[in-house]
């Protein structure tokens, strides 16, 4: 006959592990539920970073620019520039313009975003005066910052848009993570890039109109998150601000 001291040992000793049971159960429904914000990041590190996407050509630029871009860009003799994308102006004596292009070894490899400015003279001369690195891992980690359409002197960004279509996959992202969401007209301009991870992150260059009482037109890269469900949101929008590449 087993003893109470002995009766009440054995009861501790399968409360505890009852317990214990409990516990772990707990741990393996909070590690195996929805994916955060964290957990994207860090897969998105170890996955690997963007990939520029390199089939989009502009279609929409002022009329002197287009041929000013390709005469400034064709004596360049190891990289092949094309556009990307239009994003302002500046009036100086003449005129400045900034251009979003791929930047793709002519020995090979890897193709890099670059945004050129091109100087174009009152007598229709151009000059190419400077070329800035586009890094898309600038834009899709912080929301950076809005920024006054028109300052004296300053930088007018392009807000003559007409809606680019995107690769299917990127447009049907698009399309799902915008429903819905009011106070920021998005108008895509172009796919800049795509990062593999648990699914897809996608950034995308937009023209972005927000609706107050004096609408405020800027150039933003929207940064949306696609899962392998087909599911999709908007996880970063971040503005662009033109005098950055003109430093």
């Amino acid at each position: 006959m087993i003893g109470g001291n002995t009766l009440k040992k054995a009861l501790a000793i399968l409360i505890a592990a009852a317990l214990v049971l409990s516990l772990a159960a707990c741990s393996v429904n909070i590690n195996t539920g929805s994916t955060t914000e964290e957990t994207k990041a860090e897969e998105a590190a170890v996955t690997g970073g963007w990939t520029v996407y390199t089939e989009t050509a502009s279609t929409s630029m002022p009329e002197p620019l287009l041929p000013a871009l390709l005469s400034v860009t064709g004596s360049v003799e190891d990289v092949t520039y094309s556009a990307v994308a239009y994003l302002g102006s500046q009036v100086v004596a003449g005129m400045n313009y900034q251009v979003l292009c791929t930047a793709t070894p002519k020995s090979g490899g890897e193709a890099t975003l670059k945004v050129l400015i091109i100087y174009i003279d009152l007598e229709g001369k151009a000059q190419l005066t400077k070329v800035s690195d586009f890094n898309i891992a600038d834009y899709t980690e912080s929301a950076g910052k809005v920024t006054e359409k028109n300052l004296a002197g300053g930088w007018q960004v392009n807000d003559d848009i007409e809606p680019t279509p995107l690769p299917d996959d990127a447009q049907k992202a698009f399309d799902k993570a915008v429903e819905g969401f009011d106070g920021n007209k998005l108008t895509p301009m172009a796919l800049l890039g795509t990062q593999v991870v648990s699914g897809t992150n996608y950034a995308i260059l937009c023209g972005s109109e927000l609706v107050t009482e004096e609408p405020v037109n800027n150039l933003q890269v929207v940064t949306i998150y696609a899962d392998l469900e087909g599911n999709s949101e908007i996880t970063n929008i971040c503005t662009l601000d033109l005098a950055d590449f003109n430093k």
